[in-house]
C-alpha cells in the first residue's frame, strides 16, 4: 500500500526527532483507513497500549468507539480538506476499557507525499484538569451569584416591609404636611426596592436592563398611588451598571412621586393622557429617559419656586451619577422632563459643603 507506508515513511524520521519527548500525544495516520504508522511515548501512555500493539493498525480496530462518536467521519473529512484544523477541549476515551473520557486540545496538519495528502499528523494535549477547574470555577460563580440573588431578594422584601410599615403610618396620620412627608418616604424606599428586583432579574448581578428598572418603577407607582397610569418604554438590550441603579431609581421615583403629587394638588392631567417614562441610547453616548406628564397649574409653579427635600434630593442624586436634568412645557399644559445619563459612571462629583 504505497498510500499508506512508503509515502509517508520518510516523513516519520522526521516527526519522531520532535515527537519522542514531545509531552502531547503525537500520532501519525496514513491513508483512507487512517492506519496508525508512528504513535509517540506520550500517546501510548494515554492509550494504555504499547507501540507495537499500534502500529499498522487502523483507527477505528485500536479505537472502536471513535466511528460510534463521530470523529472518524472528522478524520475523513480532514484529509479532504487538506489543512490544518485546532478543536479546543474535545472529549476522547483512548482507552479501550470504558471509563470517563479525557478532554484534549486537538490540532491536525495533514502530510503530503507525491503532490497528494497521505496522513495527518495529530497531536493532542490533556486539558482535563484545566477543564474541571473551569468547571468548578463555574459552578462556584453559579453558587455565588445564587446567593447574591437570595440577598437581592431579602433586602427587597425586607424593604417592601419598610414601605407597608411607612404607608400605614401615613393612613393614621391626620396632618396634610406630615403625612405628604411620610408618603414621599415611601416612596424612596420602595424605588431602592424596586432597583433591587429589577438587579435581581439581571442575567449577571453586574448591569440592571433599563427597561425591567423602569417596569418595577412603573409598579411601585401603581402600589403607592393607586389609579396613576404610568407606561415605561426601553429597548430590552439597554443597560445600565448596576452601581447607578439605585441613585437612578431614586431620581425617577422623586420626578413621579412629585408628578402625581402636583396633579392631585391642582388641575389634573386629562385622564385620556397617561404619564409617559421612557429610555433611548443617544449618538453620544449616553441614555436619554423621558418623562411626560401632566404639569399641574399654578401648583406646580408655586413648587417649582420653592423646592422641597424631594428637589435637593435629585439634585444630589445627579451629581453622585453625572446626569443633567432639564424640564419643558408642552401644549396643553403637559411637561417634559430628560435626564441625561452618560453610558459608563464617571468619578462621583464632591458633594457641596
Amino acid at each position: 500500500m504505497p498510500d499508506e507506508g512508503r509515502s509517508t515513511a520518510p516523513d516519520i524520521e522526521s516527526i519522531r526527532s520532535f515527537a519522542e519527548a514531545s509531552p502531547a500525544a503525537v500520532v501519525v495516520l496514513a491513508g483512507p483507513s487512517h492506519r496508525i504508522l508512528y504513535s509517540n511515548p506520550a500517546f501510548c501512555s494515554a492509550a494504555a497500549r504499547p507501540a507495537d500493539a499500534l502500529r499498522g493498525v487502523p483507527a477505528d480496530e485500536a479505537f472502536p468507539h471513535l466511528r460510534a462518536g463521530g470523529h472518524l467521519d472528522a478524520l475523513d473529512r480532514l484529509r479532504t480538506a487538506d489543512q490544518t484544523w485546532i478543536c479546543r477541549a474535545q472529549p476522547l476515551r483512548l482507552p479501550l476499557e470504558e471509563g470517563e473520557a479525557r478532554f484534549w486540545d486537538v490540532e491536525a496538519t495533514p502530510i503530503r507525499g507525491g503532490g497528494v495528502v497521505t496522513g495527518l499528523l495529530l497531536q493532542l494535549r490533556d486539558v482535563s484538569a484545566q477543564r474541571r477547574a473551569e468547571a468548578a470555577l463555574q459552578d462556584a460563580l453559579a453558587a455565588q451569584q445564587a446567593i447574591a440573588r437570595e440577598a437581592e431578594h431579602r433586602i427587597k422584601n425586607s424593604l417592601q416591609l419598610v414601605a407597608s410599615l411607612l404607608r400605614l403610618q401615613s393612613a393614621h396620620m391626620a396632618e396634610p404636611v406630615g403625612r405628604s412627608a411620610v408618603e414621599a418616604a415611601t416612596a424612596r424606599v420602595l424605588a431602592v426596592a424596586e432597583a433591587h428586583r429589577a438587579l435581581q432579574r439581571s442575567p449577571d448581578l453586574r448591569k440592571v436592563r433599563v427597561s425591567d428598572l423602569l417596569d418595577e418603577l412603573a409598579a411601585g407607582a401603581a402600589v403607592q398611588r393607586p389609579g396613576t397610569d404610568l407606561r415605561t418604554e426601553a429597548s430590552e438590550a439597554l443597560t445600565l451598571d448596576a452601581e447607578r441603579a439605585i441613585p437612578l431609581a431614586l431620581v425617577l421615583a422623586e420626578l413621579v412621586e412629585g408628578a402625581v403629587r402636583r396633579a392631585a394638588a391642582g388641575a389634573p392631567a386629562t385622564p385620556s393622557d397617561p404619564m409617559l417614562l421612557s429610555a433611548q441610547r443617544r449618538d453620544d453616548d449616553a441614555v436619554l429617559f423621558e418623562f411626560v406628564h401632566g404639569g399641574g397649574g399654578a401648583a406646580a409653579a408655586e413648587e417649582d419656586a420653592a423646592p422641597d427635600l424631594g428637589g435637593k434630593v435629585v439634585q444630589a442624586l445627579l451629581r453622585q451619577i453625572g446626569a443633567a436634568l432639564e424640564t419643558e412645557h408642552l401644549a396643553g399644559g403637559r411637561l417634559r422632563t430628560t435626564l441625561a445619563l452618560p453610558v459608563h459612571a464617571a468619578d462621583p462629583a464632591p458633594a457641596e459643603a
